[in-house]
């Protein structure tokens, strides 16, 4: 569906507007990053409305599969040619069509590339030459824009870490406030605007459409697709944006986390820190409140402190069992991996606990693999 963004107010993301457009004036190409879901799609177009440039959306969601040929099949189109079924036929139409686009106009070509993270598997040396190359036919004129969920930098995949040769820094983008919100629901007339549920997403685009179908917004979390959409939110995060999170949530004020701060998941509040949502506070504090029992936790601490590693039946029995100088049966241990594995503290979505057969156990941590 296509929105006129014309007609929004001046105060619209007030701030992030005037730093992007400030990185375009200066032929910076940039990363733009931002909490997965919130709806930074309304922002980049209302920003292409604000810009007398012209700006090429490359969209991994309108990709059939995650490939090469599907990304650089729809630069093509998104640059007004045919695309071919051939790789390097499309990498040469690419090439001309810049080209072409340059010399038409006087604009600046903005190339938008909306999560690019979602390619890490298909990322290599050769795309971000074939990147660089397009870009350094006139880096006055021709940006890019690198849309991610997290900083490229911290990316886990080495590949994509290639990119920050083609940007010059990092820009964040906060959840929208309320009214900015209310003004993007405007555009569909067939929506209806929900305060409370405003309020309640923190500015979350998706979160405050998942929250207009809850039944019970004073108990939103009981909600099946609120709590996985907030539980996916907070594990997509690593161990230690997690654990300042938790932190935060318990009343902690000395945080230093570039991220949480620049995408607004966390905000200071007075003289206290507050998420986004109240949901992932609620979140947060449920998902730690779980106590385990003595044994199960020490087994488990014992666990992640060698995470990764693998740990010996002998080491487990001489930590856990200490008090009884490491006397224990191999059927306490199976007996104890048992009751952890199964106890509700213990979260199986995040961590992988692996028997070594005849040797011993490892813990992984399944988002940070």
């Amino acid at each position: 569906m296509i929105y006129d963004y014309t007609n929004f107010s001046k105060s619209f993301c007030k701030v992030s507007t005037a730093e992007c457009l400030k990185n375009i004036d200066n032929a910076q190409s940039f990363n733009l990053v931002a909490i997965s879901g919130v709806g930074i799609t309304f922002f980049l177009k209302y920003l292409e409305s604000r810009s007398k440039d012209k700006f090429v959306f490359i969209n991994t969601y309108e990709m059939p599969e995650f490939t090469k040929d599907a990304f650089f099949q729809q630069v093509v189109i998104k640059l007004g040619g045919r695309p071919s079924l051939d790789l390097n036929e499309n990498i040469q139409k690419t090439k001309l069509l810049v080209e072409e686009n340059l010399a038409s106009h006087k604009k600046k070509l903005i190339f938008v590339f909306n999560r690019l993270d979602r390619l890490a598997k298909v990322m290599d040396q050769t795309l971000f030459d074939n990147l660089r190359f397009f870009r350094d036919q006139d880096r006055s004129r021709v940006i890019m824009i690198f849309v991610s969920s997290q900083k490229l930098i911290e990316a886990k995949a080495d590949e994509i870490k290639d990119v920050l040769t083609l940007v010059s820094k990092t820009t964040y983008f906060k959840p929208y406030d309320q009214e900015s919100l209310k003004e993007i629901l405007k555009l569909n007339p067939m929506n209806i605007v929900e305060n409370s549920a405003i309020v309640l997403s923190g500015g979350h685009h998706n979160l405050y459409s998942v929250l207009t179908r809850c039944q019970n917004l004073d108990n939103a979390l009981s909600d099946p697709m609120v709590e996985l959409l907030i539980k996916d939110m907070y594990f997509s995060l690593d161990r230690k944006k997690r654990e300042d999170l938790n932190k935060a949530t318990k009343g902690s004020k000395v945080l230093t986390d570039e991220y949480l701060f620049g995408t607004g998941m966390l905000k200071k509040v007075g003289n206290h820190l507050e998420t986004f949502t109240p949901l992932l506070a609620e979140f947060i504090k449920e998902e730690t409140g779980t106590i385990l029992p003595v044994m199960e936790n020490r087994l488990f601490s014992f666990l992640v402190k060698n995470k990764g590693n693998i740990v010996s039946k002998e080491e487990i029995f001489d930590e856990v069992w200490k008090e009884q100088d490491g006397i224990a049966s191999e059927w306490s241990l199976n007996s104890l991996v048992y009751r952890l594995r199964n106890h509700s503290g213990y979260d199986k979505n995040r961590f992988v606990l692996k028997s070594v057969k005849k040797v011993g156990y490892v813990l992984y941590d399944g988002h940070d693999e």
